[in-house]
């Protein structure tokens, strides 16, 4: 049997009590925009009989003390390395991601999102709506206390008619409800919950990336690798969307529109994204029809138009448009890097996806705060224990209300 080495990973089978703390090499993926978060894990038990019928089973991962996930077992495999047993699976978010809303759910008009919520996450034993007032997976996740800024209830705002489709799946629906709200869902701190929450921008970092290449400083480097890539294909200049009012009983219906100028928003910006979008290699504002713009020779002009058919409010589209540019603007500097260990070395906070780290790269050239978006903790017997981040800046995923 081959030798098996604590890594500080705990796999806890709920229904059972048995608990693994062995293992030959496993992987925890947690990423925001990610519906259910992964893992997989393999290790060596002494009795095959303790390793059958493992399908479909309820786990909790436990890194450090640390609750990761709450999730459940997909599929196993035995057979490639004599008697290791791989188990692949999913977090229990992955529940309502193939489990089909029931068609007797029915959402009035001014029902709260928590209400709307629960009447189709009930079957799935999950009786809990949490927002960013409530607690911060930040926390939780990382093992430090992360301090927020100013935080906003989501759970209790109001829906319009936001009625299932026929098949939909649960997490889809929910969360074509939560996007409305500028939020997305995320796991909580217990199975029987559900997070609804926005990105945290204005949290205080848990900790730091350094590379440089300068003698003086590069004790401190902790970085084995990382790569900046800078992607303006699909950004847009111009970004119109429109949108059909929901009336008053007494008024007929109107339309409703959203415009972003992204030349107008480059204070806001980092200093690189900024001068950029204030280049004359941009054009400023909306060029209509027939019109030639007033720029210089090649300035591009990309105009991004989109009908929402599902937005009621203005509120509502403004949040929609805001997300559409979001997803585009966040490939303007997407940062990867790979760590040892799984915990900042200076805080002792273990890395967190929805939380920010300054990031001190001369060779990436990247020398500001930034957002983590996803993260990979992994261990094997070969390498031991490595983290993989993906970092984004913060202002250019702004999907909430603000």
């Amino acid at each position: 049997m081959a030798e098996q080495l604590d890594s500080g990973l705990v796999v806890r089978f709920e229904a059972t009590g048995r608990e693994i703390t062995g293992f030959k090499e496993w992987a925890i993926h947690s990423g925001y925009l990610t519906s259910a978060d992964d893992f997989t894990f393999t290790f060596f038990d002494p009795d095959p009989e303790q390793s059958q019928r493992l399908e479909l089973q309820p786990v909790e991962l436990v890194l450090d003390g640390q609750s990761q996930a709450f999730g459940r077992i997909d599929a196993t495999e035995v057979g490639d390395d004599g008697g290791a047993v791989t188990c692949e699976g999913r977090d229990y978010i992955a529940d309502i991601v193939e489990c089909n809303v029931d068609p007797l759910v029915k959402v009035a008009p001014d029902t709260t999102i928590e209400t709307a919520l629960l009447d189709c996450l009930a079957p799935c034993g999950i009786t809990v709506i949490v927002d960013n007032v409530d607690i911060s997976m930040a926390s939780v996740r990382s093992g430090t206390r992360v301090k927020h800024g100013t935080r906003k209830r989501k759970k209790v705002k109001p829906l319009q008619d936001y009625a299932p489709k026929p098949g939909e799946g649960i997490y889809e629906y929910i969360n074509r409800i939560v996007c409305r709200a500028g939020a997305t869902l995320q796991p909580a701190d217990r199975r029987e919950a559900v997070y609804i929450t926005e990105p945290d921008f204005k949290s205080d970092p848990v900790g730091t990336l350094q590379r440089s290449t300068d003698p003086t400083l590069s004790a401190g480097n902790n970085i084995v690798r990382a790569t900046a890539r800078r992607d303006y294909s699909k950004f847009p200049t111009f970004t119109l969307f429109t949108g059909t009012m929901v009336p008053a009983p007494e008024e007929s219906g109107g339309g409703i529109s959203q415009t972003f100028d992204m030349q107008t928003f480059a204070d806001g910006f980092n200093a690189e994204l900024g001068q950029i979008l204030t280049s004359s290699a941009i054009v400023s504002g909306r060029v209509k029809p027939n019109t030639i713009p007033n720029a210089a020779p090649g300035a591009l002009y990309r105009l991004l138009y989109y009908r929402d058919q599902e937005s009621r409010t203005a509120e509502e589209l403004f949040v929609a448009a805001k997300r559409a540019i979001a997803e585009r603007l966040k490939d303007t500097l997407i940062y990867r890097a790979t760590v040892k260990g799984h915990r900042d070395p200076v805080t002792g906070a273990l890395w967190s996806v929805d939380t920010m780290v300054n990031v001190n790269d001369s060779v990436a050239r990247v020398n500001e705060p930034l957002w983590v978006a996803s993260r990979t903790f992994q261990f094997s017997r070969g390498s031991g224990s490595t983290t993989e981040l993906e970092l984004w800046r913060p202002e250019s995923f702004q999907i909430g209300e603000g």
